[in-house]
């Protein structure tokens, strides 16, 4: 089946099985009896994409007090990252201590070589099963995209108490003994994707109503009296994807009979009357809804506010006030429902009536799919600390490229996400007994993707009036984290180190760079046919199939993702055309030497520092996955909207006119380090993020694996 771009936005994730009940004390006093009693604590903090060349300047004028403690008392440097700077790469390479050669994340993206087709890389659904479209028989779940063993399973396995918090690419979470773990980046929402909003709204044209370009869905109201009615979709039908996957074998099975030379004319006619039913059976099926939806009602009270009631719940909202979250239920069958929470916003009621909806969260307290270990520690932490966005991209940071959230609204968001991460870890650091703990904090990078506009006097998207009314939310943003710092060293004993990390730098993001375009002038890549016309964002991402008009067996590179470059290389990729050998490295120097130093004609700057061949930088198991080239681009420039998904647009470099103005993906690693603070004076002179794994084993007194490529740091009290 071929994905068009929008689909394949709303397709990023799964959804599973119920979870248990229980009792976290229960559940500690059992597991208390089979773990080593230490003394020494390991307590990691991730904050990510904290870039040094903020936090230094902010620490220094004094902004950052706790930061400063640190960096005076303890230990401070910048840190290496992984190549690309990406979080998911970044945080693999953290969770494992191995380059991505070894564990196998390269990009937020990866490809079918023999379909060219993107899917997500951290992680990849399993559908669940029904007997009689009734009765699940098997819950769906997930396989994490990551090789390799987690340090903190490394920890457990040695009867280390050890709790981790929103871990990153590790979903689903891993079975920790004696520990708990809730997973984090990868997450999808219950829709299975990586964030789909809603956005109701009188001010809606039915021409406008539909999806946007990242995937959220705009639905026009319509009043009648007081009263507006529509539908809120949730997750693919799986009951209806089960039907379409068996009917669909079936047909290939009948195919293979019905093409064998060896049936008799009788046969063969019974056999294409077979295949007629099936093929009746699949059309019915064609016409029924793919989505399960749960109605909602709008109605306006005649007091100024709007009544929300959707699956048998309601809240009522004053414009510019939040919900709390509010449980959505979709009937899957009728034994079994998928149940997730949301959050909603009104932002005007006069003269149009227009309300935001937040990606439907799975619900903590009973999740369709395990996203902790035990199951029941999300229900556990829902229980202490109120309901929390399960979903690992948590803010969304989609509506407000696209306009549907304002800057104010979004930043009231993400502070509210933020708090709740600071309840989280109260709760575990004073209430569940450890000896190895991490947590990570990502909105530090969301703010810094969607406000670098703000500190950037260069940035299309400057304005100065908006960075005076709203300061400056990226510094309050570290700010936040630097009061967690202090809460945190005021916990502390002299038997606990902490490390506290971020994953990448970030640089402003002011023009884009089309890679695909820029293969297709120097002659890497071919369209079909004699002409083209160009496309826009609609035709690139939305109703289109991937790759519109290449022509892949004329073709020798395609660009996907954030800045890998793949060979069309024979015997790999289905409709190769590069030999093995020569030829390959030969059309790898061809494009590296044409690509290191690109120079932007409009500003004169450098946007490619230099080109990275994936012999030079990555080893191990998973080598073959890497992509053949890694694009490193100059600050003030990334792989541009359109070429991530195989776009090709009329120009190579475009104005970045969105607010998503910061980034670090696709950056040269060399230029995009992270951060490294410590409560203990830091050696070792040149850290990297692939050091923190064996260092926390080591200070547990574990000896760290030898297929680990990073080292333990030298530390002093």
């Amino acid at each position: 089946m071929r994905l068009s771009r929008r689909e394949f936005l709303r397709l990023a994730g799964g959804a599973g099985a119920a979870a248990g009940l229980g009792s976290l004390a229960g559940l500690t006093s059992c597991q208390s009896s089979r773990m080593r009693d230490l003394r020494q604590k390991v307590i990691i903090l991730g904050f990510d994409g904290v870039s040094p060349y903020l936090l230094e300047p902010w620490a220094e004028q004094g902004l950052l007090p706790n930061v400063r403690k640190l960096m005076r008392l303890g230990g401070y440097r910048r840190l290496g990252t992984t190549n690309p700077p990406e979080s998911p790469v970044a945080w693999a390479s953290f969770d494992t201590g191995c380059n991505p050669g070894k564990h196998g994340i390269f990009d937020f993206l990866k490809r079918d070589p023999k379909t060219y087709i993107p899917s997500i890389a951290i992680a990849q659904p399993k559908p669940p099963r029904f007997l009689f479209g009734l009765v699940p028989i098997r819950g769906p779940g997930a396989i994490c995209g990551r090789r390799g063993k987690s340090f903190w399973k490394i920890a457990s396995e040695h009867r280390i108490r050890t709790t981790v918090l929103l871990a990153p690419v590790s979903f689903e979470p891993e079975q920790l003994e004696g520990g708990y773990i809730l997973s984090g980046l990868g997450v999808p929402d219950l829709r299975g994707t990586q964030g789909t909003y809603h956005y109701f709204s009188t001010a809606l044209s039915d021409g406008e109503a539909g999806d946007t370009e990242m995937g959220g869905k705009l639905v026009r109201l319509k009043f009648q009296g007081n009263v507006a009615r529509a539908e809120v979709q949730g997750p693919w039908d799986p009951v209806l994807v089960q039907e379409k996957e068996q009917l669909a074998r079936n047909l290939a099975r009948l195919d293979e009979k019905i093409a064998s030379s060896s049936q008799s004319a009788r046969r063969l006619a019974s056999l294409n009357e077979e295949r007629a039913e099936l093929v009746r059976r699949v059309t019915e099926l064609e016409r029924r809804r793919p989505v399960l939806v749960s109605p909602i009602t709008f109605r306006r009270t005649g007091t100024g506010e709007i009544a929300i009631d959707v699956s048998g719940h309601k809240t009522t909202l004053k414009p510019g006030q939040w919900s709390a979250f509010v449980p959505i239920a979709f009937d899957v069958s009728p034994l079994v429902s998928a149940n997730g929470i949301a959050r909603f916003y009104l932002e005007s009621i006069s003269p149009h009536v227009s309300v935001y909806m937040t990606p439907i969260n799975i619900d903590p307290t009973g999740p369709v799919i395990p996203i902790s270990y035990p199951k029941r520690f999300s229900r556990e932490l829902a229980e202490r600390i109120g309901l929390f966005k399960t979903q690992g991209w948590a803010i969304d940071t989609m509506a407000l490229n696209e306009g549907k959230l304002s800057d104010e609204t979004f930043l009231q968001d993400a502070v509210s996400t933020f708090d709740a991460r600071k309840r989280m870890l109260r709760f575990a650091l004073d209430e569940i007994p450890f000896n190895l703990f991490f947590m990570l904090f990502s909105g530090t990078d969301r703010i810094q993707h969607a406000f670098f506009r703000l500190i950037d006097r260069g940035h299309p998207l400057f304005d100065a009036a908006l960075a005076s009314r709203l300061h400056n939310p990226i510094l309050d943003s570290y700010r936040r984290m630097d009061a967690v710092i202090g809460e945190l060293l005021a916990k502390i004993g002299p038997e606990t180190t902490i490390l506290v990390l971020s994953d990448h730098a970030f640089h402003s993001f002011r023009r884009g760079v089309n890679l695909n375009t820029w293969l297709v002038r120097n002659g890497f890549m071919r369209f079909s046919g004699t002409s083209r016309s160009d496309y826009d964002l609609e035709d690139l991402f939305g109703r289109g199939d991937f790759w519109p008009n290449v022509d892949f067996e004329q073709t020798r590179a395609y660009s996907l993702g954030l800045g890998q470059i793949y060979i069309n290389l024979k015997g790999r990729e289905s409709l190769g055309t590069v030999s093995g050998g020569p030829e390959y490295r030969s059309v790898k120097r061809e494009i590296i030497a044409g690509l290191s130093g690109l120079i932007d004609p409009k500003t004169g700057e450098t946007a490619v520092r230099t080109v990275y061949d994936r012999d030079d930088i990555y080893f191990g198991p998973a080598f073959a996955d890497a992509p053949d080239l890694q694009v490193a681009m100059a600050s003030k420039y990334r792989v541009s909207w359109q070429s991530t998904l195989g776009g090709i647009s009329k120009d190579v470099f475009v104005d970045n006119n969105r607010k998503w103005s910061g980034d670090h993906c696709s950056l040269d690693v060399e230029i995009t380090p992270g951060i490294l603070l410590c409560n203990r004076r830091i050696a070792t002179r040149r850290p990297t993020i692939l050091d923190l794994a064996p260092t926390a084993l080591a200070i547990l007194g574990i000896a760290p694996p030898a297929n680990m490529d990073g080292k333990v740091l030298s530390l002093s009290s």
